[in-house]
């Protein structure tokens, strides 16, 4: 599963716009002090090379159907199925200046724990929630999606997670998850890098996870 998760994050950074559901309307929130003086980078793996989101693409995304599905009646619903949450943060270099103009591609499973229908006991196409942000002028972004499940079947469970590749001309890419705190999974060794979180709730019910993103350029 995580190979082939690997491979469809490298083979779809340059995925457009039109590709990512639809798109909020909305500006992102304002830029959060979470950065820490000496902003140490995001855990994760670093690859060389920095593949572009189109420009235009905006900041703020909604996951949803795309890559290898197609959005019809079936793979919205499935990618309804979970708790609404929204995912904001800034990116920053090492020296907590925001970065403009930052690709970020996201995918998860749906609150089920599916990235896409089952075939057998097979990952079958995915993804039911996916998405590609570019940041604003101020480093931010917003993805708009479900808490995560997590996986079916799955013994040990690793955690509930979000995969986020993030690419900019000045720093390669990086390969990380948002995880969630006190999630059971984190206790099975997931050998994957990631960085726990811990959401807080909205007066609509909407779940808000800050994640901020530090690269390793100056």
């Amino acid at each position: 599963m995580r190979l082939w998760l690997a491979s469809v994050l490298v083979t779809t950074l340059l995925v457009g716009a039109g590709g990512c559901g639809p798109q909020a309307a909305r500006s992102v929130s304002a830029p959060s002090t979470s950065a820490t003086a000496g902003c140490p980078t995001t855990a994760g793996s670093w690859q060389g090379g920095a593949d572009q989101a189109p420009p235009g693409t905006p900041a703020v995304v909604k996951l949803g159907p795309g890559m290898e599905l197609t959005p019809n009646a079936m793979t919205l619903a499935a990618a309804s199925k979970g708790t609404p949450m929204r995912v904001t943060g800034v990116v920053y270099s090492r020296s907590c200046r925001p970065l403009a103009g930052v690709s970020i591609r996201a995918l998860q499973t749906n609150g089920d724990g599916e990235y896409g229908p089952v075939v057998g006991d097979q990952p079958g196409a995915c993804c039911y929630l996916q998405g590609l942000a570019l940041t604003d002028g101020a480093g931010r972004y917003e993805l708009d999606t479900v808490r995560p499940g997590h996986y079916k079947g799955a013994y040990p469970a690793p955690p509930a997670h979000i995969h986020i590749s993030v690419s900019h001309l000045g720093s390669g890419h990086l390969e990380t998850e948002l995880q969630f705190a006190g999630d059971p999974g984190l206790k099975n060794g997931r050998p994957d890098p990631g960085v726990p979180v811990t959401p807080t709730r909205e007066a609509d019910g909407t779940l808000h996870a800050l994640f901020d993103i530090v690269l390793s350029e100056p």
